[in-house]
């Protein structure tokens, strides 16, 4: 086929799906079924009948989408947002899934009469919650929900489709007639700590290199994040461990560290994310025969219905019962269980490896897309009925959105014996627009100066000027302190800021130079200089 007609076939596949994603936001509808039918409208059954029915090949590109989905699923999560729902969270995405995939092998073995260990190799591709669903009901209806719920959410959903894929593994195991408990016992062993000792590894390496190492453009920046991404999976792949929980790990500690121009690295995954979702999305609907799918629908139908209304809500109340949460947040919890392309991609690595008596893709195909449409379609409102919609709350203050720089110059001032500003007070001295005085060298003495600090002649002044270029090399980042900040009430000369610099305060509009006794306060933003590493 002519490279022209594929790049013209492929930028109208985009732009269609992001037609479509504005269309299913007006009425309601999770875009990502957009993304499912305009791929079967492309497919075999479709208007253009695209014969594409390579599983393998599928699954490849469809592995390589879900690693940069988990790995930026960890990395744009804010855990000072998820501590105080962590344990729940963390449940949820491990014992959640697996009483989920139990409960649905004792389900579907009833109403399909398939043989127990083919029942738990379909239910454990369902058993996680798809963190690509569960965000972009989240984002595109802004649902900003009481109780940390957003963050509880966020961190399950990207958390447990590593759990899913390792049941899936386990199942295959057993399906091809391995059935030591030692055996199997040891595949466990292998893929969680292979996975942990990659991450920890990786991540380690990863932070010393941030933090010594000055990356000449975002490009690059962004480049070498990817790789990350990547080596974060096929490592632990390589020596048998679980690719995807080291890449969601990996995401969630770098995330989490300071990296320069974060902010324009957080708009780039925003766009890689998209088109790994479009990507992904778009060819599970092509690879899939809608004229199979009435015969299946029924089936599929039975299974989500029975997993939306039975098996999720008895899983979330009785972990959440143990975790105290409250009725109205179990009951939003419950519903926002949406399944995905997670959960149809282990259905192929499942389709790829042994032979099932059921058409499991399309099954898992036809669960997902009920699941989907109804539970996403009604989670606003259900949230809404339940008074779970908090107006003082931010359902983006859970992503890791914000920029960690701040625009800004630096500039150094020598005090010579003839110079106007010599021997007076700071607070005296008008400096320009936007300029603090943050740190004075006298001597071989570090000041932190505040108002009152008079200037002698052989001081060099470091300022501060607030501009709109980028200095990420000077290493500063910045702090909104808000109620769970363990910064907040503190002062400055505590042992908690004995690691960075606090530059400057903004608060309530204006900008000051603290010292020593300064208080933090709610609403504060604080202008930090990272001290450690090579500056």
């Amino acid at each position: 086929m002519n490279l022209s007609i594929v790049l013209i076939f492929c930028a109208i596949v985009i732009v269609g799906c992001l037609l479509l994603q504005k269309l299913t936001n007006r009425i309601g509808v999770p875009y990502l079924v957009g993304f499912i039918i305009l791929g079967m409208l492309f497919g075999s059954d479709g208007v253009l009948r695209i014969q594409f029915e390579n599983f393998r090949i599928a699954q490849i590109i469809c592995t390589v989408a879900l690693i940069f989905i988990m790995f930026f699923g960890g990395f744009e999560t804010r855990l000072n947002k998820v501590n105080a729902i962590m344990k729940p969270a963390v449940v949820l995405s491990t014992g959640g899934v697996l009483l989920t995939a139990l409960m649905m092998t004792a389900i579907i073995h009833f109403i399909l009469r398939l043989s127990v260990v083919e029942s738990f190799l379909i239910s454990a591709v369902l058993s996680s919650t798809d963190a690509a669903s569960v965000f972009s009901i989240l984002k595109s209806q802004e649902l900003h929900l009481k109780h940390q719920t957003a963050s509880l959410l966020e961190l399950e959903s990207g958390s447990n489709d590593p759990f899913a894929y390792l049941l899936a593994v386990v199942g295959i195991f057993i399906f091809k007639g391995q059935f030591q408990i030692s055996e199997i016992f040891w595949i466990l062993v292998l893929q969680i700590g292979v996975a942990l000792l990659v991450t920890v590894v990786l991540s380690k390496v990863t932070r010393f290199i941030f933090d010594r190492m000055t990356f000449d453009n975002v490009g690059i920046l962004v480049t070498f994040i990817m790789a990350v991404a990547l080596l974060s999976y096929a490592l632990p792949e390589a020596f048998k461990g679980n690719g995807y929980l080291s890449a969601y790990l990996v995401g969630l500690i770098l995330g989490n560290h300071y990296i320069p121009q974060k902010k324009e690295v957080m708009v780039f995954f925003e766009g890689v994310i998209s088109i790994c979702q479009i990507l992904t999305f778009f060819l599970l609907g092509l690879l899939s025969a809608p004229k199979l799918l009435p015969d299946l629908l029924v089936l599929g139908g039975v299974i989500a219905v029975v997993l939306m209304l039975v098996v999720r809500p008895i899983v979330v109340w009785i972990i959440g019962k143990v975790f105290h949460l409250k009725k109205e947040q179990m009951t939003v919890i419950s519903w926002a269980g949406l399944r995905g392309a997670s959960s149809i991609v282990f259905s192929i690595m499942i389709v790829n490896q042994v032979h099932l008596t059921m058409d499991i893709f399309h099954i898992v195909l036809c669960v997902v897309l009920v699941s989907i449409i109804i539970q996403g379609t009604l989670l606003p409102i259900i949230a809404r009925r339940t008074n779970m919609i908090d107006v003082n709350e931010n359902v983006f203050k859970t992503f890791n959105f914000y920029s960690e720089e701040v625009p800004l110059d630096i500039l150094t001032i020598r005090i010579p014996e003839t110079h106007a500003w010599a021997n007076r007070a700071i607070e005296t001295i008008d400096f320009p627009p936007s300029t603090l005085v943050f740190q004075i060298q006298r001597d071989e003495e570090l000041i932190v100066p505040d108002g009152q600090t008079v200037l002698q002649v052989g001081d060099l002044l470091q300022c501060v000027v607030f501009t709109r270029q980028n200095h990420s090399h000077l290493k500063f980042y910045q702090i909104n302190v808000e109620d769970d900040s363990r910064y907040l009430g503190k002062v400055l000369k505590d042992s908690i800021f004995s690691q960075d610099l606090v530059v400057a305060i903004e608060r309530d509009g204006h900008m000051i130079v603290p010292n020593g006794d300064t208080m933090v306060l709610l609403g504060d933003t604080l202008l930090m200089k990272k001290m450690t590493g090579n500056q």
